[in-house]
């Protein structure tokens, strides 16, 4: 897999090392992939699916949102809402599917919002083949996916939309139903006839989806630098048709049936094998799906479910609840009839009535029908038995034997009636729980959101407890005469207090188009161009002379994450970049106080500068430092060359060729200025002329290295210079 480099968007690379969550679009033809695909993305990114047939339950615990799109104003809407960093469009013609005819609309739309949202990854994942030799009715769908490639290919072109187009053989999961190597599975364990497109001879390839889960991972942690990708995937299952068929032939004796296969002939629009290594070259993607023993898993466990079925289709039959109250209530009656008959002779029972009994334990189990019912089967009974000994005139016809009708529809719609207002109390119970909990989830959720922007707001208040003696101590830091001090203290408080080590201060002459590097944490030593044309730069230039902070949020190649002006008297002076900066680091908590620094900053250098002016320090008529100044701002260097804040070379200036040094041999003050005036214009404004301690001349460059020695020195023999390179333990 490539290494992580600069020019990898922080947004991207950052949220992965700081567990920051990414948006990731999934549209198109979504139901080309089933629920394990998403399971198998990373929980680093949040998906946003769009027209996926899934439940949304299934997965609400994962790092997924379902949304059903209706028209193109929900889907603009998704794309407002959310901050997508790459967008997946699947295409509708993944397996060798015909139906594509709104594939070029949908496409056309979804670049269209990317381009609109400034979305700068793209991956079209299409079929592994394009039929150029497609005739008849294959020739509208190639023209079409041709359209959709020349489309691609120019928003990458034109828009400046990152395009990888990912050509891929038949995407299968082994789930029954939901893909064409299941439904093939399916057919042949059913028994079926099963149609395989293309030739008995006809190569193709077979790439789980977990396996193109993990591709993409890789490609959504290390994005693709090129503007356009056309690339095909190989999966590790190169087979014939004829060798898929005898493996399905071998699965179908599971069943001791007999795989019946035919092939129509037609491989136009059938995925091929392609063989490509870029995957594998690119991001180390191996795959590792073996699809024979996925079929053979599968094949197993569509066996073993289906005689689970069948095995339960009987419980199933039993668990009817309105036949099992009919079984209840022949049983129970009869068993009540039978208890009144054996005990009609017996003194002991006759004061008990079975029926009643029976009708208590139906209402009480079953509720108010089942009572009812169970009372009109007592009173059948009660008929039944005592039409023996009582006319059915005189049984009907008088009141006084109403009475155990009564009692029999009286018990059983009473407790038949509280039997179902306990279930209904339960059931509103447990209805008016199960909102609870879902009110309780989803007030913890928001709290946890609140206070996790609770706790990030409160970062971005610069007015913490400490601020004020956080605050005492840099500007008492700052508070220096000199120059060289500000800037020295400058990287060490913003090292301290922001937290990044990659801050660089550029001194500008007004009008001149280059910036000059002073001073730079040690860990972009190196990063950090001596020079900088910013005119090159027009972007961060603008913010400069706006007197704004440049925040570097759209990765652009070659500039600082940050950058914040120096002004004196409203010209600009100066700048202070921050080189480069993590995920967690580009918000406004860290611009805030990092524009905070540096007008302290400003200020402090601006007070230095015009101290510096004011109290002289120089031999008169010349930008050389006298002796004390000299040696003040050479210590100064010293201090920052030790904490490898920058380099620099000292040179001992020597007169006419002569080892005389300038100020012994010609103590003119009119010989300084005109050595001074030539030197002046061979070097840089932060290059520092002065007198050393033995009255010698001296030329200090700095941010120059031993290595770079031989342009100066080149540049000032050339002009009659003469001189001699201070080692750094004189």
């Amino acid at each position: 897999m490539k290494e992580y480099d600069k020019s990898i968007p922080p947004c991207i690379w950052g949220g992965l090392r700081k567990g920051i969550k990414v948006d990731i679009l999934f549209a198109g033809n979504t139901a080309a992939v089933s629920e394990g695909f998403y399971n198998a993305i990373g929980r680093e990114y949040r998906c946003v699916v769009l027209n996926n047939a899934l439940a949304k339950d299934k997965l609400k615990k994962k790092n997924i949102i379902f949304f059903r799109s209706s028209g193109d104003e929900d889907t603009e809407h998704i794309f407002r809402s959310f901050n997508f960093e790459t967008v997946v469009f699947f295409s509708q013609a993944l397996d060798g599917e015909k139906k594509i005819f709104d594939e070029l609309e949908k496409l056309e739309y979804i670049l269209y919002l990317c381009r609109k949202r400034s979305i700068g990854n793209f991956i079209y994942i299409t079929g592994n083949r394009l039929p150029d030799d497609a005739e008849d009715g294959e020739a509208s769908r190639a023209v079409l996916l041709n359209a959709c490639e020349q489309l691609c290919r120019r928003s990458a072109e034109s828009e400046k939309i990152n395009v990888q187009l990912l050509r891929m053989p038949y995407l299968y999961h082994t789930v029954i139903k939901t893909s064409h190597v299941g439904r093939w599975l399916e057919t042949v364990l059913d028994g079926k006839t099963l149609v395989l497109p293309g030739y008995e001879g006809t190569e193709t390839d077979f790439v789980r989806e977990d396996d193109l889960a993990q591709l993409l991972n890789r490609m959504f942690d290390d994005p693709w630098e090129e503007p356009y990708l056309d690339t095909n995937v190989s999966g590790r299952n190169k087979l014939t048709f004829g060798e898929l068929a005898a493996i399905f032939s071998e699965l179908a004796k599971y069943q001791d049936t007999s795989a019946q296969v035919v092939y129509n002939g037609k491989d136009e629009c059938t995925p091929t094998y392609q063989k490509d290594d870029w995957a594998r070259r690119e991001y180390g993607w191996i795959p590792r799906a073996d699809i024979k023993e996925d079929l053979r898993d599968a094949a197993q466990n569509y066996i073993r479910l289906n005689r689970k079925k069948k095995n339960r289709a009987l419980a199933h039959f039993m668990s009817n609840r309105l036949l099992r109250v009919t079984v209840e209530q022949l049983v129970l009656f009869a068993a009540a009839e039978a208890l009144n008959y054996v005990t009609r002779n017996n003194i002991m029972f006759n004061f008990l009535d079975f029926r009643l009994v029976y009708i208590a334990i139906i209402a009480c189990m079953n509720g108010l029908g089942a009572g009812a019912a169970a009372a009109v089967f007592a009173s059948a009974g009660y008929i039944i038995s005592n039409m023996s000994a009582v006319s059915w005139q005189v049984l009907f016809f008088n009141v006084q034997n109403w009475l155990p009708f009564a009692c029999y529809l009286l018990l059983g719609c009473v407790l038949g009636y509280n039997t179902d207002k306990a279930q209904d109390e339960i059931k509103s119970r447990a209805q008016e729980y199960k909102l609870l909990e879902e009110k309780y989830a989803f007030l913890h959720e928001l709290y946890t959101e609140v206070a996790q922007g609770k706790e990030r707001f409160n970062n971005q208040i610069i007015g913490y407890k400490d601020s004020f003696g956080k605050m005492y101590s840099v500007v008492k830091k700052l508070n220096t005469t000199l120059p060289e001090m500000v800037f020295y203290e400058a990287v060490d408080i913003c090292e301290e207090l922001l937290g990044n080590s990659h801050m660089a201060i550029y001194s500008i002459r007004p009008g001149s188009p280059f910036a000059r590097l002073y001073v730079c944490s040690k860990r972009c030593i190196d990063s950090a161009g001596r020079s900088l044309k910013i005119t090159d730069y027009p972007k961060l230039l603008s913010s400069l002379k706006n007197n704004e902070t440049f925040v570097n949020r759209q990765a652009l190649d070659g500039y600082p994450a940050y950058a914040t002006p120096i002004n004196r008297d409203g010209v600009l002076v100066g700048m202070i970049l921050i080189m480069d900066a993590d995920y967690s680091q580009m918000n406004i908590e860290f611009s805030n106080k990092l524009r905070i620094m540096s007008d302290m900053i400003q200020d402090s250098l601006v007070r230095a500068m015009e101290f510096y002016e004011m109290n002289g320090g120089r031999v008169e008529n010349t930008r050389i430092l006298d002796a004390d100044k000299f040696e003040e701002i050479l210590s100064v260097k010293r201090q920052m060359r030790k904490k490898q804040y920058l380099d620099y070379v000292l040179l001992k200036i020597v007169s006419n060729g002569s080892r005389e040094t300038a100020a012994t041999a010609e103590t003119s003050q009119g010989m300084l200025a005109e050595l001074g005036k030539r030197l002046g214009v061979l070097v840089r404004e932060n290059d520092v002329l002065g007198l050393g301690e033995d009255g010698s001349l001296y030329l200090l460059l700095s941010q120059t290295g031993r290595n770079d020695i031989k342009t100066v020195a080149g540049r000032l023999r050339k002009n009659g210079i003469v001189f001699e390179e201070v080692s750094e333990s004189e």
